[in-house]
């Protein structure tokens, strides 16, 4: 069977952490969607998943006026992702062929913040929020939180005491050590933002 899940992604923790990747040296793949210090994304990033995702919420801030907010949003919901479906296609309509790959849009929260180095608490604040509303087993199997930052712990720890299943995924660079073991499952995703180093 497959799991029913949902994606919460800490776009800024991951955007810092990608940008520190690549003024250390790292080469990024072909194909990286980029917004300075505000978005990040490959198509990638979701690959070879067999799973019922029913949703990829993105979750950042930048400065700047509504009409900015509004057309970084736009750029973040244009933004897609791919993923190994379940048999029975899309939303549950059958005519779906097994481990079909799918395309989604990333759904996002763009929190305007006033000034351009500072980060939002608005992002943080969401994705708890967000991750405590659907941390039921009657609305998810399982959630994916892709962030680096140890401040979601607790989070995780009352999620997985609801009965949720949680599966990390993050960058190496900035990783919090205790991240790794509170979580069902930890992948690291260098791979799928930069080439590998040889």
């Amino acid at each position: 069977m497959h799991e029913k899940v949902m994606f919460f992604v800490d776009g800024e923790n991951l955007v810092l952490r990608y940008q520190d990747m690549l003024n250390s040296g790292h080469k990024q793949l072909n194909g990286i969607a980029h917004i300075k210090d505000v978005f990040v994304w490959h198509s990638d990033v979701i690959r070879n998943e067999s799973r019922n995702i029913v949703r990829v919420a993105y979750y950042t801030s930048s400065a700047g006026d509504e009409e900015k907010i509004l057309s970084i949003s736009n750029e973040i919901k244009e933004t897609k992702y791919l993923y190994q479906g379940p048999p029975y296609g899309v939303g549950g309509k059958l005519g779906g062929t097994r481990n079909q790959q799918f395309e989604g849009h990333i759904f996002p929260y763009v929190f305007k913040k006033s000034q351009k180095s500072a980060r939002s608490r608005l992002v943080d604040i969401s994705t708890a929020i967000d991750m405590l509303n659907y941390a039921s087993p009657e609305k998810l199997d399982a959630m994916y939180l892709i962030s680096g930052d140890g401040d979601f712990i607790p989070l995780i720890k009352e999620v997985m005491h609801k009965g949720i299943r949680v599966y990390l995924m993050a960058l190496s660079s900035g990783l919090n050590p205790q991240l790794p073991i509170s979580v069902d499952e930890f992948e690291c995703i260098d791979d799928r933002l930069f080439q590998s180093k040889k």
